[in-house]
């Protein structure tokens, strides 16, 4: 009988700078979001944001043309017919230019301002790294529970593992390396 590889990976921590980053960004879009929605208010308040995927600026202009298209004399371009409005502008291109830039890799629904969910956690990538994981994790509690007999201090210990161990200091105790369960450089906090 054949045995068949039934590899799962295992959540070994959380990527926080991507993460920080990544709300960072948000939060930035959202703000952007709204200065562009508090100017387009004034002066286009059907501005219709429900198909829209990027270059906010253009979408409003034609919307703004549509609507004021009879409002104005025909020869008058449509930058002449916005600076007459006094709609700043530079202001919205610079804000759709901002969202456009930041959103490659959030991909915010502009209309709805929300932004998919993303994973941040670190997995292991082989069987290998798994059972590396659960030998760390179960050398780390034998450690741990040494405390009950002799009062010892773990962090002192951690560098006598040659890296497979970090102090952790918010719980006093040592975790596992996630770069050598990885074998690469990847930041990781717990």
């Amino acid at each position: 009988m054949k045995k068949t590889n039934t590899f799962k990976p295992i959540v070994i921590g959380t990527n926080d700078q991507e993460k920080q980053l990544h709300e960072a960004n948000l939060s930035l879009i959202l703000g952007y979001l709204n200065d562009f929605n508090e100017i387009t208010d004034k002066y286009l308040p059907t501005f219709n944001k429900v198909s829209l995927k990027s270059n906010l600026f253009e979408a409003f202009k034609m919307q703004f043309q549509e609507l004021h298209s009879g409002k104005f004399p025909e020869l008058l371009s449509l930058d002449k017919i916005l600076e007459l409005s006094d709609v700043p502008t530079d202001k919205l291109r610079y804000l759709s230019q901002r969202i456009d830039e930041i959103n490659k890799g959030i991909l915010v629904n502009l209309a709805t301002k929300e932004a998919p969910d993303k994973d941040f956690n670190i997995y292991t990538t082989s069987e290998d790294q798994n059972k590396l994981w659960k030998y760390l994790n179960e050398a780390a509690a034998a450690i741990e529970n040494l405390k009950q007999f002799r009062s010892i201090y773990v962090g002192q210990m951690a560098p006598f593992f040659n890296g497979l161990f970090q102090y952790d200091y918010s719980t006093q105790s040592l975790k596992p390396n996630i770069y050598v369960v990885q074998g690469k450089k990847q930041y990781a906090t717990y």
